[in-house]
């Protein structure tokens, strides 16, 4: 895309961004050279022996991007650190690849403490912007490059029943490549040069999941608050997260989420802006469709699992993006409902996801995939 480094987001992000451009894909079978135990942190008991690890390959192929194709090893260490390493690779015929790099330590050094690392380095040809705001308008789009990197810690302590503060220190660059020009975006000439960011946040989480990759009773609280600084870019961003799940019986499960994300700052960028639309916020969407300062969106989900590797879901997903957190949003809240499939492939922590999203109107009918639970 013209630009001289490449820039990167955190893996949450780069999941779904890959979980999106994918479409239709084939999730080959694991080729497990150890049994992986993907579950241990969860499960501290099932641990046992040395490091043990597996590899993942993976194939894909969609209209936009063509065949792609990746591979992920999973490296996960015996008691007392816990510890796990994610590394994956991944390229499309079409302009996109990544490089990610992540590590988690569930009881570091044998302590309460707790440890995440990640490094990621990827390009994205054929991203789409929309325009700001809950009213944007499905045919003005523009389509952009993007080159990101990014360098993440995060230190935590766990502590009482499920309780866990952590302190999340980032460094990421950004550059991005419009076509057509970007005067169309409010005159900002967002493709100039580079945006370099350091961010630092406190999170305080309540985790009372039963199983982490795949709850089936328990809830999840999360609280957040962080400062992005940079050159040209400076603001606050704070969010707010509920989950909760119920089993209904062994192989029914109930799943709700409720959440608001939030930024605060002035002449802000619209790619740092919270997005509603795409695989894990408003399937039956178009991804990336709506942007603003503020997301909040509710979403609930059906889980059956009739075979020990497959399972069912339907799911209902409904939000919004607004000019700041108690502000009306212009326009409509934005509904989408659909059915999903879900595979369980090679190790237990491994969740293949294919959700079919039907947002009305113009919005149609969407494909999404993506690993693990939308929540």
């Amino acid at each position: 895309n013209g630009a001289k480094h490449r820039q990167g987001t955190n893996l949450r992000r780069l999941a779904t961004k890959v979980g999106e451009k994918c479409g239709l894909a084939l999730l080959l079978a694991p080729l497990p050279l150890e049994p992986a135990r993907a579950d241990a942190p969860v499960d501290s008991s099932a641990a046992a022996g040395g490091l043990e690890w597996a590899v993942q390959p993976l194939l894909s192929w969609s209209a936009e991007q063509g065949v792609g194709a990746g591979l992920r090893v999973y490296l996960i260490g015996p008691p007392p650190a816990l510890s796990r390493v994610q590394a994956q690779a991944f390229a499309a015929q079409h302009d996109f690849w990544s490089v990610q790099l992540a590590y988690r330590s569930y009881r570091f050094a044998g302590t309460r403490v707790t440890m995440r690392g990640s490094l990621l380095w990827e390009e994205d040809g054929s991203s789409r912007f929309f325009g700001v705001g809950n009213d944007s308008a499905l045919g003005d789009q523009v389509r952009f490059g993007r080159n990101r990197f990014a360098i993440a810690l995060e230190p935590g302590r766990r502590f009482g029943a499920g309780w866990e503060t952590r302190l999340r220190l980032k460094l990421a660059s950004e550059a991005l490549d419009f076509d057509p020009d970007p005067t169309r975006i409010g005159g900002r000439d967002f493709a100039s040069g580079e945006t370099l960011s350091s961010v630092i946040a406190a999170v305080l989480q309540h985790d009372r999941r039963d199983v982490e990759w795949a709850p089936t009773r328990g809830s999840l609280a999360r609280l957040e608050l962080g400062r992005a600084l940079g050159p040209d870019l400076s603001y606050w961003r704070w969010r707010a997260e509920v989950r909760a799940y119920h089993a209904i019986f062994s192989q029914l499960v109930l799943a709700g989420r409720v959440e608001i994300d939030a930024l605060v700052g002035d002449d802000l960028p619209f790619y740092v802006m919270p997005i509603y639309g795409g695989a894990t916020y408003g399937r039956g969407q178009f991804a990336g469709r709506f942007r603003d300062l503020v997301r909040r969106g509710l979403a609930a989900e059906i889980r059956w699992d009739p075979l020990p590797r497959a399972g069912l879901v339907a799911f209902v997903d409904a939000g919004e993006v607004a000019p700041g957190a108690f502000a009306a949003a212009p326009g409509p809240i934005h509904t989408g409902a659909g059915l999903g499939l879900r595979f369980t492939p090679g190790p237990p922590g491994l969740i293949a996801r294919l959700d079919f999203g039907y947002g009305g109107g113009t919005e149609g009918l969407h494909i999404y995939l993506n690993f693990g639970h939308a929540f």
